[in-house]
């Protein structure tokens, strides 16, 4: 069972010369241009102030979702400013509200023509489970946010300083059974981890973005769990 990368979306790269990239998506809405976190969603990346002829693009932050996303390292050039990554937001126990990962910043594009900087990595949707066992041998529940895009990803373009996509947040997961009723026959994996960072183009002063966030996993227990005649899902 997957719901990786259908969450909250990741932020648009900035596609005009010199243009800042978007804030990822989060329970609080749509993006806008701006570094600043966007509550769950990374920021922006920010395209450097310099008056020289060169300037270079920042990586969008990561989404954030468990705990708060990353904030990619700057090269300290023209004036750029780091994306934040997203504020950690929800409760661990899953049992008041159930939250979607939060997108990644888009990058920033520089000056130059052709490559263009990378997107935001979307977050992890929401898998809730109600059942007295849950079965199955290596079977996976998965719920892992969208690495962000590589600059330069349109037909193989190089050249200029493009910032990368920051990661989007892992999801959620919460599963609800008997008490003896999970993994009951097999190995099942959980996975909500969040989404690694895109490239830059040139390391020497454009920054990759910022890793996403890990998400919620919560295994409720409960003695008498009767739900509504549904019977033991396998995941052979």
């Amino acid at each position: 069972i997957s719901a990786c990368g259908i969450g909250f979306r990741g932020g648009r790269y900035g596609a005009q010369l010199k243009e800042n990239g978007y804030q990822g998506e989060s329970y609080s809405g749509i993006q806008t241009q701006s570094i600043e976190s966007n509550n769950g969603g990374g920021g922006g990346g920010m395209v450097s102030t310099s008056t020289s002829s060169c300037c270079i693009g920042g990586g969008g932050g990561g989404g954030g979702h468990s705990v708060a996303g990353k904030t990619p390292t700057t090269k300290n050039y023209g004036g750029v400013k780091a994306a934040k990554g997203g504020s950690a937001y929800g409760t661990s126990l899953l049992t008041e509200n159930v939250f979607m990962g939060s997108g990644g910043g888009g990058g920033a594009r520089d000056q130059d023509c052709c490559a263009l900087p990378g997107g935001g990595g979307s977050g992890g949707g929401i898998i809730i489970i109600f059942s007295p066992t849950i079965t199955g041998s290596g079977g996976k529940i998965v719920s892992c946010g969208a690495r962000g895009q590589d600059a330069g990803h349109n037909l193989f373009a190089t050249g200029g300083q493009q910032g990368g996509g920051g990661g989007g947040a892992g999801g959620s997961v919460l599963l609800v059974t008997g008490p003896l009723g999970v993994f009951a026959d097999g190995d099942i994996s959980v996975d909500v981890t969040g989404g690694v960072g895109g490239k830059e183009t040139d390391p020497a002063y454009a920054a990759s973005g910022g890793e996403g966030a890990a998400g919620r996993y919560t295994w409720h227990q409960l003695p008498n769990h009767e739900p509504s005649k549904q019977g033991p899902l396998s995941l052979n």
